[in-house]
C-alpha cells in the first residue's frame, strides 16, 4: 500500500566508501545517513523538545549480495503538522509542501522513509508509528528514523524478513572521501575514564570533606587519650 514507488533515476547507486559505523552493522539491511543531513536533523529534532517534530529522507538504495542498502542523502521538513509531545500528524498541507520541495531540489532521489522525534521517550514504534511504517512507507528500502534529543538516542527501524524492527547500528559517511566523518554525539565520544567539569568538582567537593571528617576524628580521639 505504500505511496512512494517512484524509481531512481540518473547513474548507477554506489555505496559511500568514506564511512564510519555507529553500532553493530552487520545486518541484512544496512542504512547511510550522509554526514551533513545527519547534523541537520539531530539539530532540527532539538529545536522543539516539548512535541514532536518530522521529516521525509531521500535518497538511493540498492540490493546486492550482502542485502538492502538505503543510503540517505537529502531530507525535507515536515512543516504543517499537528504535533504533540506523544504524536505527528502529516497533515495535507505537510504532504504538499513535501512534495513540492522534493520535485524542485532533489527529482531523481526517491523517498526512503520518514524521521520524527520522541523527546524524552526514547527511541521505539509506537502502534501508530507501525501502523504508519507498515502502510505508507512499506516497501524493502523504506526506514524509520526516531530521534530523542533530550536523551540523546536515535535509531533507524526496517523490514528484516518481513518483519519491522529496530536496526542495531548505521553508517554515517560523506561524498568527500577527504573529509573526517564525525560520530554522532559527544555523549558516544566521550574517553572512557573522563569526567565532566560539574562532576569533577563534585567529586573534589565530597574528598574535603570527608578529609575534614576524617582529621575532625583523628584530633578528638587525639584529646580523649
Amino acid at each position: 500500500m505504500a505511496i512512494f514507488r517512484k524509481k531512481s533515476t540518473g547513474p548507477a547507486v554506489k555505496l559511500p566508501k568514506n564511512i564510519q559505523p555507529v553500532g553493530d552493522t552487520e545486518g541484512s539491511v544496512k542504512v547511510y545517513i550522509k554526514q551533513d543531513v545527519y547534523r541537520d536533523i539531530e539539530e532540527y529534532s532539538a529545536l522543539d523538545i516539548h512535541n514532536e517534530a518530522g521529516s521525509i529522507l531521500l535518497g538511493q538504495h540498492l540490493e546486492d549480495e550482502n542485502g538492502m542498502h538505503i543510503i540517505i542523502s537529502e531530507y525535507i521538513e515536515a512543516k504543517y503538522t499537528d504535533a504533540t509531545a506523544s504524536s505527528l500528524t502529516f497533515t495535507h498541507d505537510t504532504w504538499d509542501y513535501v512534495h513540492t520541495r522534493h520535485e524542485k531540489r532533489c527529482p531523481e532521489k526517491i523517498i526512503l522513509g520518514w524521521h520524527h522525534t520522541h523527546p524524552g521517550y526514547d527511541v521505539f514504534l509506537s502502534s501508530y508509528d507501525m501502523f504508519i511504517q507498515e502502510n505508507f512507507f512499506d516497501l524493502p528500502f523504506q526506514t524509520a528514523y526516531v530521534v530523542d534529543p533530550v536523551k540523546d538516542s536515535r535509531g533507524f527501524f526496517a523490514k528484516k524478513e518481513g518483519v519491522i524492527s529496530q536496526l542495531d547500528g548505521f553508517f554515517i559517511y560523506d561524498d568527500d572521501n577527504k573529509k573526517p566523518v564525525k560520530l554522532p554525539s559527544a555523549k558516544q565520544t566521550k574517553e572512557k575514564g573522563t569526567v565532566s567539569l560539574p562532576s569533577a568538582l563534585l567529586y573534589a567537593g565530597l574528598g574535603l570533606l570527608l578529609l575534614t571528617t576524617l582529621v575532625s576524628v583523628f584530633s578528638l580521639f587525639i584529646l580523649l587519650t
